[in-house]
């Protein structure tokens, strides 16, 4: 079988012991994204992890050795890895999933797409690659540096079959890069309007600002765009440089502004705990962000750095012994970015707490200052909690917090109303007896097994946790 190691590679360790255990003549194949992902492999005999490219076809494995991509256990526990298969440079030759195998309605009802909430929205990959080399991304060593574009008419085509046959009103670009080059944006978004397309698109997943001038973003709001989101990564210009982000701040604010005066909804992600990190940089980070709030950016993630497998930066902790082994502490650590609660612990020049402080103080600031600054924010929010609708992932997450108190508010008033109910019940089925009496009182539908014979079996081969 094969399967995908979505967000968590400690979880899919679980499953492959699992299902090992379970089913133990299965020969299982797991696709990767990291080529370092073999290190699953360790204690797990004969099951494989492929680091290819998906869409190649799947035939039935006998030599293993002839098999590119692939790393799996020798019988005698080693790790073996077989040739690397060459990159794919034509993904326009690429068949369009095959989205009809499943039933996408309760997809469709969750809402939970990559981006903002709006609608039925389906996901595209414009791009294959990124052409940069961020030292905390994992992209060199999992499609290295080259960057290959869909051509624009044969990406609307796929648009189409979607809002055709799934009825979709959004599409979430899941490209690393989407948007690195000018002439392709403006062709993309006239093809838009040459087909007189409805449907709104978002790029949630960051891009670059340099391609984005005030024309481009015309158009690109003129054909539907609704959310972009940057990732200039950093405000200090040292850790630009370490990181290696291309990225020119004066270039990224012009962008920002292009995006307001022509209504598009902006994001912009931070980071913050870098190894070499210093203060002063962190620091210069947060009055990034502070920026960010006066200009009416929408949305600011400030996250924690993470030590992604593959990446630059995770070679260089392993060097500095600050990753010594990868257990499941490693994995679980990797999900930093997702809670205020959490905090990293590989900057070497700023702890672990001050590290969460900054973060708090910065997210803490931002959202206030764009509020307060900003009344129509305000406004907005209202009008969108009363109709159902999101704007900005802030609100997206916000609104989901309070539907999610009013439900849990419902069920303990309606177990609190069960629970009275059957104790009066119980109390009305009580009988009358003297003050020194012992009475054991149970409902009068609670039958006692008449004997332990009628008990249920408990086997005692189970696997325990």
């Amino acid at each position: 079988r094969t399967g995908k190691l979505y967000r968590s590679t400690h979880n899919a360790a679980r499953m492959q012991k699992l299902t090992k255990y379970r089913l133990p003549l299965l020969k299982s194949v797991w696709t990767a994204h990291r080529r370092n992902d073999w290190r699953l492999l360790v204690k797990i005999p004969f099951v494989g992890t492929s680091t290819d490219q998906r869409e190649h076809r799947w035939f039935e494995i006998e030599d293993l050795d002839s098999f590119e991509v692939l790393s799996y256990l020798d019988e005698d526990g080693s790790v073996c890895r077989t040739q690397v298969r060459p990159r794919l440079t034509s993904p326009d030759d690429l068949p369009w999933p095959a989205w009809g195998l499943f039933n996408l309605e309760p997809f469709f009802e969750t809402g939970e797409g990559h981006g903002v909430e709006r609608g039925r929205s389906m996901p595209v990959l414009a791009t294959r690659g990124c052409p940069y080399q961020c030292t905390f991304c994992s992209n060199p060593t999992m499609w290295t540096t080259r960057y290959v574009m869909r051509k624009p008419a044969l990406v609307l085509d796929e648009i189409e079959h979607y809002i055709n046959d799934y009825g979709a009103h959004n599409i979430d670009f899941m490209d690393l890069t989407a948007i690195c080059r000018k002439s392709w944006v403006l062709e993309f978004c006239k093809e838009i309007q040459n087909r007189s397309l409805k449907f709104t698109w978002q790029l949630p997943s960051g891009t670059r600002a340099e391609a984005l001038d005030e024309e481009c973003i015309a158009a690109m709001a003129a054909a539907g765009c609704m959310n972009i989101t940057l990732a200039p990564e950093s405000g200090s210009s040292q850790t630009l440089k370490e990181i290696k982000k291309r990225v020119k701040l004066p270039k990224l604010y012009n962008t920002v502004r292009y995006a307001k005066i022509h209504g598009l909804y902006i994001k912009c992600n931070l980071m913050i705990g870098f190894p070499k990190e210093t203060r002063s940089d962190i620091l210069k980070t947060l009055w990034v962000n502070f920026r960010f709030a006066l200009m009416g950016v929408d949305d600011v993630g400030l996250y924690l750095f993470s030590p992604y497998p593959g990446s630059e930066l995770f070679r260089y902790l392993q060097s500095t012994k600050h990753i010594e082994k990868l257990d499941n502490s490693y994995f679980e650590s990797l999900m930093i970015f997702m809670g205020l609660g959490k905090s990293s612990n590989v900057c070497e020049n700023v702890g672990s707490r001050e590290l969460g402080f900054y973060r708090l103080i910065g997210m803490s600031t931002f959202y206030g200052l764009s509020y307060l600054l900003h009344p129509s924010h305000i406004l907005r929010s209202i009008r969108n909690y009363k109709t159902n609708r999101s704007d900005t992932v802030f609100e997206e997450r916000l609104f989901a917090t309070f539907r999610r108190l009013r439900i849990e508010a419902t069920t303990r008033k309606s177990r609190g109303s069960v629970f009275r109910d059957n104790l009066r019940g119980i109390c009305r089925q009580s009988p009358t007896v003297s003050d020194n009496a012992e009475v054991s009182v149970l409902p009068l539908d609670h039958q006692l097994p008449a004997s332990n014979d009628s008990q249920p079996s408990i086997p005692t081969n189970m696997p325990t946790r």
